[in-house]
């Protein structure tokens, strides 16, 4: 600490015998006063005095006992040098947001309190030293956030001392030059500031105009701000329900785990409120078959209503997904043929399966026409090749329908400080060529496909664009053969964990969540849309009323039940017919 200048000492007493008139007689209070001329005034060191005590909030009765309770030990934390970041994985509607403010405000009370609080950290008094808040969006960061923060403002006295100037989203405090501002996640706003303290509300949510999440670039942003000006006297505080599983505040909290820098709770939403506010009367929610949770009565609806969110929510356990794209993923799992191999050799890699190994010996082809679908990365780090055909008809509730045989599933990923080769790819065509298959067709999802499809075509092979992001058909028809047992698959461990973690973003396109990948399920949908497509529908039907009409009778039943194999099994009879 600094001690206090030999010019200044009468001041100081001075400073201390007011203090005491104040009501202020405890000696760690004298001694900091004494020792610390670079202050005005004594700064709270208590999150439950701050709360409690008339002298600053006096709201004590309002907050709950977990709240305070963990409010203490962070905010010692803090004053102690110990803490730079600190994280809330709770429920919604447990507190988490009342919290963060109450150290937002602990942090403003702290600034207000130095003499000179700018020349406190080296910086010209040119710009304000900032508190933020940030929300998901302007309205919740001006409704939810700022709008607790400022009536704490406007009611409480020991504020009002310094005549804030408040305004809809910030408020100044102009003698010292201190700013409060509210933010939120679409804004660059912190960009340029002196930023001491930030809060990021409901991180998880942090979302673009494509529903990506933003929430750690806003991180980055804001730390290096703060560590630029502050250096380990800054502090940002993350809170949030999770919304997936390695979103980034679950993330963040698993970090906490191996450092000592970050102070990282998680609490169930029941968890945190007073017991004498919730009903005394429990329920059981299964979250596994050997973990029940024990919930008071007044979360009984709304989580028979939605478990799932239920748990995700209110219990602050992240889900996979956050709009599962397959509410009954696990259909992935009930569906495997366990009858059937794998026919890659385990540890295989892409410039294997070019040269024709890292297959099964008994991997050959058969009479049957394949399709095959590619799904290329656009970082070239990985991607998909699945390989099927037309199966045989399954009778289902709704009638008799073709199945799809998987005949291969890769995922292709790309060499340590490398990319994927295109032409390793369309080698592995021709390697299953020679293992006896026959390739109807090759589809691409058309990111850097145009060379790939010139060339294939050039060797004989059909190939062309296909899109498996533009519409949900391609999925649903994937989804559609799943649950009416009409997908015929060997157990693919890359397929069972990317379907299970599927996206359904505003209802119009699939995708993976934040660090996830779907390749192979983007090559499995695409292929399950070529070989079922209108098209392929539409020629038997059309050779079928040909034969018909020439020979007089049907054609035969369809042991491929493939339109492609169909025109080759038929030909002579089409071209007689023609």
């Amino acid at each position: 600490m600094n001690k206090p200048e030999q010019n200044s000492c009468q001041y100081w007493k001075n400073q201390a015998i007011n203090s005491i008139k104040g009501g202020v007689v405890d000696k760690r209070s004298l001694k900091f006063i004494l020792e610390n001329p670079n202050y005005e005034r004594v700064p709270c060191f208590s999150f439950s005095e701050f709360v409690r005590s008339k002298k600053y909030l006096g709201i004590g009765e309002d907050v709950y006992e977990v709240i305070k309770k963990e409010g203490d030990i962070l905010w010692k934390g803090i004053l102690e040098g110990k803490y730079t970041e600190g994280v809330c994985l709770w429920g919604i509607g447990s507190g988490k947001s009342f919290l963060s403010s109450i150290i937002s405000l602990l942090f403003l009370q702290r600034l207000l309190c130095l003499r000179e609080p700018h020349k406190e950290f080296g910086l010209a008094n040119d710009k304000p030293l900032a508190v933020v808040n940030m929300g998901t969006t302007a309205t919740q960061a001006k409704n939810v956030v700022f709008a607790g923060i400022k009536k704490m403002i406007e009611e409480g006295a020991y504020f009002q001392q310094f005549d804030p100037e408040i305004l809809q989203t910030e408020i100044r405090f102009k003698k010292k030059n201190i700013t409060l501002y509210c933010g939120n996640s679409q804004e660059t706003m912190p960009i340029g500031m002196n930023v001491i303290c930030s809060v990021l509300d409901e991180a998880a949510w942090y979302l673009d105009n494509e529903n990506k999440s933003v929430a750690e670039n806003i991180y980055n942003t804001i730390k290096n701000r703060i560590t630029s000006r502050f250096g380990d006297k800054g502090f940002i505080f993350i809170i949030s329900a999770p919304r997936y599983i390695d979103d980034f505040i679950t993330r963040k909290f698993k970090q906490a785990q191996e450092v000592n820098y970050i102070y990282a709770t998680g609490y169930k939403t029941w968890e945190v409120k007073d017991s004498d506010k919730m009903s005394t009367e429990t329920f059981n929610f299964n979250v596994t078959e050997d973990e029940i949770w024990k919930v008071p009565k007044d979360f009984e609806k709304v989580a028979q209503a939605s478990p799932e969110k239920f748990m995700r929510d209110f219990g602050a356990r992240p889900s996979f997904v956050l709009e599962a794209f397959d509410r009954d993923s696990e259909v992935i799992d009930r569906e495997v043929n366990e009858n059937r191999e794998e026919p890659i050799i385990k540890g295989a890699t892409i410039s294997e399966w070019s040269k024709g190994k890292g297959f099964k010996d008994w991997f050959k082809g058969d009479n049957r026409i394949r399709n095959i679908h590619i799904d290329l990365a656009l970082k070239k780090d990985s991607c998909g090749l699945t390989m099927a055909c037309l199966g045989d008809d399954v009778d289902t509730k709704e009638g008799r329908f073709a199945s799809v045989y998987v005949d291969l599933m890769l995922k292709i990923d790309a060499p340590p400080d490398g990319e994927i080769s295109f032409e390793e790819v369309r080698q592995v065509i021709y390697r299953l060529q020679e293992r006896g298959f026959s390739i109807g067709k090759v589809t691409y999802d058309g990111w850097q496909s145009t060379d790939s499809i010139q060339i294939l075509k050039g060797k004989g092979i059909k190939a062309e664009i296909l899109s498996v992001d533009r519409t949900l058909e391609p999925y649903d028809t994937l989804k559609s053969l799943l649950h009416s047992s009409r997908l015929d698959y060997y157990r693919y461990e890359p397929l069972t964990k990317e379907y299970k973690r599927l996206e359904l973003i505003k209802g119009k396109k699939v995708d993976h969540p934040l660090g996830g990948s779907k390749d192979v399920s983007d090559s499995l949908a695409g292929v399950v849309a070529s070989l079922t497509s209108g098209e392929q529908k539409g020629f038997y039907q059309y050779l079928n009323k040909v034969y018909q009409e020439s020979s007089g009778a049907k054609m035969p039943d369809r042991p491929e039940s493939n339109a492609a194999g169909f025109k080759e099994r038929y030909k002579n009879q089409l071209r007689d017919a023609l």
